[in-house]
């Protein structure tokens, strides 16, 4: 008798075991990932994740659009789940971004009432000096097909990272000539700046005021000239343009004219060597005193000596 009553409880407790699972389980069916978009303010040309400055990180906006479905006695299967933004690289690394689980409460509406649908807008931030890979969603549910909980690796449903870097504006250069000491430079302001004394020549050519990919720096080096008796020389003050950062190598005439060792500055950006769209600038000399002249295109005085290209940049036109 007492075996009876021990074996009747140990099927009461498994019964009782089953009808637990089997109401959990049956509280659970496929949610479905409908759509994985990035919103419109972050996508590249032609669709993915446009990234546009290498050196800092990419924040962007997404969303998941989740459906669940509805019990053929009224109301919504369980609509609970979770999912992790994953980047991957090109050499199948990978880091994760951002996670979220997702709750019954996600999938009412305005009114709290509930649907069958659940749209999850989500903030990312794609770490500097990601380029290129993709981004997919791995997605943990119950799936009713294997009557389990199983995560995914959704890479069917990518999102590519595409780099789209900025263009850099041209910026014109200008060529400034001073009005009676023969002296000359280059500049990046226009006419309406030109200092007292000073006339502007007007574009000679376009360059970068600031860094373009594959343009390197142009330094300005300033110099004093003076003639043969040590008296300053016309022009006094020389200008000399140069990608090098080392001191000119151009002899000067006179007693005691000279180059400074160091570039003043950055005067602006060009190319060492030929793109597509620009002319060689070259390196005129006057043959009769220290005077060097940065011109591209159109007629020099013959009393000018081509030496030799000094970078690359786009046309004045």
């Amino acid at each position: 008798m007492k075996n009876l009553k021990s074996y009747k409880g140990i099927c009461l407790l498994a019964l009782f075991f089953f009808l637990n699972v089997f109401a959990s389980k049956a509280d659970n069916a496929d949610i479905l990932i409908q759509t994985f978009k990035i919103y419109p303010e972050n996508l590249a040309p032609g669709g993915g994740l446009s990234v546009s400055d290498k050196n800092a990180s990419t924040p962007f906006k997404f969303h998941l659009d989740l459906s669940r479905p509805a019990r053929s006695t009224g109301g919504y299967y369980s609509g609970e789940c979770s999912f992790v933004l994953v980047y991957k690289d090109n050499n199948n690394a990978t880091i994760d971004l951002v996670s979220r689980k997702v709750t019954n409460a996600d999938f009412n509406d305005g009114l709290g009432k509930p649907t069958g649908s659940a749209i999850i807008p989500m903030d990312a931030v794609l770490p500097k000096g990601i380029l290129n890979g993709m981004l997919y969603i791995r997605f943990t549910y119950f799936n009713s097909a294997q009557n389990k909980v199983v995560t995914e690796e959704r890479t069917n449903e990518r999102i590519q990272v595409i780099y789209t870097e900025k263009a850099v504006p041209k910026a014109p250069i200008y060529m400034v000539a001073g009005t009676n000491n023969g002296e000359y430079y280059l500049s990046l302001n226009d006419a309406m700046s030109t200092p007292a004394g000073w006339s502007n020549r007007g574009i000679y050519y376009h360059a970068y005021k600031t860094q373009a990919p594959g343009t390197i720096p142009v330094y300005e080096f300033k110099g004093k000239s003076y003639d043969n008796d040590g008296e300053p020389g016309l022009p006094a003050n020389l200008t000399y343009y140069s990608t090098s950062n080392q001191k000119p190598t151009e002899a000067l005439t006179g007693s005691g004219s000279a180059w400074e060792a160091a570039p003043s500055k950055v005067a602006f950006y060009a190319y060492s060597t030929q793109v597509p769209g620009t002319i060689p600038v070259y390196c005129y000399s006057h043959e009769r005193m220290n005077l060097f002249l940065f011109i591209a295109t159109g007629e020099v005085s013959d009393l000018l000596v081509k030496k030799h290209i000094a970078f690359y940049a786009f046309p004045a036109q």
